[in-house]
């Protein structure tokens, strides 16, 4: 497949991004899953199931996940989520499956848009004539400042972590699992990137990662991709060992950074 024809998901700065591994066990979510369903932290809900994180059946939950993983994905699905507290939330869910050479689902990329609830329109009402004050333009803004943009120094120990990390696990996986493992991790790195518009491409040996206001979310949900990937394939001994390898070569600046993506919890062994 090339990443032309990788099916998108629906681009809004307000979606809210999940991803799930094979058994709807959730490995990633962005912060505007965690602000529309009220939870305090990406990292404590990594490893919970879907359906308790969505607040659904779990019975409803599964049915998505074989629907996604059998037909490669659902367009604009419409689910009523329950959030931290219980309250209900509607929403229009989009899910594409991730899948490996042989066609094995490996899980799931959930975009989620809250189905806004219009107002109601107030009756018209006729005003006497009311001769109002000319409108004066406002001064159009030079610049704004985006408000998640991260420090330029945090940002590049974040991109050096981020690559060094993949870089080593590609070559375990390919160590272990032979050159097929490689491959694979290309084409989902490829595919989740194309799929999520994020600025990350690897070609050959060579990986091109492009530093973007939404970088953080972008090397925190790859990252989360491939580790749950490798752990379902190698096992999580294997990864945990490179993982804490690469940090001990890496300078205590650049794994304190690192610790912002909150990944421990995704080195569980797949039960």
């Amino acid at each position: 497949m090339s990443l032309q024809t990788v099916p998108r998901l629906p681009m809004d700065s307000s979606r809210a991004l999940m991803f799930t591994d094979a058994r709807g066990q959730v490995v990633f979510v962005d912060s505007n899953f965690i602000k529309m369903t009220g939870r305090s932290s990406s990292a404590a809900v990594v490893g919970t199931p879907m359906h308790e994180l969505l607040g659904i059946e779990r019975e409803a939950a599964l049915g998505l996940l074989r629907e996604i993983s059998q037909t490669g994905q659902v367009d604009r699905k419409p689910i009523e989520l329950h959030d931290a507290s219980g309250s209900p939330v509607e929403v229009i869910c989009t899910g594409i499956a991730t899948y490996d050479d042989r066609k094995f689902f490996i899980g799931a990329d959930l975009a989620m848009l809250r189905v806004s609830v219009s107002a109601p329109v107030a009756p018209t009402v006729t005003q006497p004539n009311v001769v109002e004050p000319e409108a004066v333009d406002e001064p159009a803004l030079v610049a704004e400042v985006e408000e998640d943009q991260l420090d330029p120094a945090y940002a590049a120990r974040l991109r050096v972590y981020f690559l060094e990390h993949m870089r080593s696990l590609r070559e375990l996986m390919a160590k272990v699992g032979g050159n097929r493992l490689r491959l694979n991790f290309n084409n989902i790195v490829n595919e989740t990137a194309a799929r999520n518009e994020w600025p990350i491409v690897i070609e050959g040996e060579v990986f091109f990662v492009e530093v973007n206001r939404h970088h953080l979310e972008a090397y925190r949900g790859m990252l989360a991709r491939v580790i749950s990937y490798a752990v379902n394939m190698i096992g999580a001994n294997l990864v945990i060992r490179e993982f804490e390898r690469v940090n001990q070569q890496l300078d205590a600046g650049t794994v304190e950074t690192g610790q912002s993506l909150e990944l421990s919890a995704l080195f569980v062994d797949p039960k």
